[in-house]
């Protein structure tokens, strides 16, 4: 029976990595296939979208430049000025519940867990900036690579009942204090930036945002919008480097759970 079990679950979890892989494809393949504008010649195709007819037909724009913020944020953690971030802050748990083995004795086992206490996203459009001009990006929906400026991890409970790193405060009251028998490990603090003239890779649609030429989230299914502070080579490496493997882990993982499957077949 348990090759049966095992079997099916590689079967999914190949069916899993295949759609993961064919996002990774997709990506990839539309990376290399727009080609680099200026800032300028990006700034003129927005112009030429008559709103959002462009996006809506699929067009992508690819522009590498510096990152200049309209209004420069100072992240609430760090402190560090920065054009966009995100926060996070996890609680980490354990509790101690009874169980039943496969013999139907009781067994007392002690289970961890996550739970997000606090997620935060301030994403202000910014200017991509080279020689030949510039051109306004609304990051909303995109899929950015951020820098991690925060990465902290305070075992056990605040005192007095609030959560406090930087400029960050969150009052938990009693939440952390043992809720449904589950003890705090602790908390773990996570903050990413996009920080202010740092080069980037922008991949999107050609659009408007009040009036105003910009690129945006592309309509288009499957069409992909990038904020990364990778070059288009890193980006290119990286997604090469998953495609591959998660090919090759794809492919065992179907075999594997195939070859359980039929063995339980032959044996029942």
């Amino acid at each position: 029976m348990w090759m049966w079990i095992v079997g099916a679950i590689l079967l999914v979890i190949a069916v899993c990595l295949y759609f993961a892989r064919r996002s990774q494809s997709g990506k990839l393949a539309q990376v290399m296939a727009t080609e680099t504008s200026t800032c300028a010649q990006a700034a003129e195709m927005c112009r030429g979208t008559e709103g959002m007819s462009a996006v809506a037909a699929g067009a992508q724009v690819e522009v590498k430049g510096t990152a200049e913020p309209r209004e420069v944020l100072t992240a609430e953690m760090s402190g560090r000025e920065c054009v966009c971030y995100k926060t996070r802050v996890e609680r980490k748990w354990e509790e101690e519940r009874w169980e039943r083995d496969s013999d139907g004795n009781r067994q007392r086992r002690t289970r961890s867990g996550t739970e997000t206490m606090s997620e935060n996203e301030i994403l202000n459009a910014f200017d991509v900036c080279d020689e030949t001009g510039k051109v306004l990006v609304d990051p909303q929906g995109a899929n950015i690579d951020w820098v991690d400026s925060v990465d902290k991890f305070e075992r056990g409970d605040p005192e007095g009942g609030t959560l406090s790193i930087g400029g960050f405060r969150l009052s938990i009251g009693g939440i952390g204090l043992g809720t449904g028998g589950r003890r705090t490990l602790g908390y773990h603090y996570q903050e990413w930036i996009l920080p202010p003239q740092r080069r980037v890779y922008v991949l999107g649609a050609p659009g408007e945002s009040n009036g105003e030429p910009c690129i945006v989230n592309p309509d288009q299914r499957g069409s992909r919008f990038i904020v990364s502070v990778k070059s288009e080579e890193e980006i290119v490496k990286s997604a090469t480097r998953q495609v591959f493997w998660l090919t090759i882990a794809a492919g065992l993982c179907a075999v594997a759970g195939v070859a359980l499957i039929v063995a339980w077949l032959t044996t029942s």
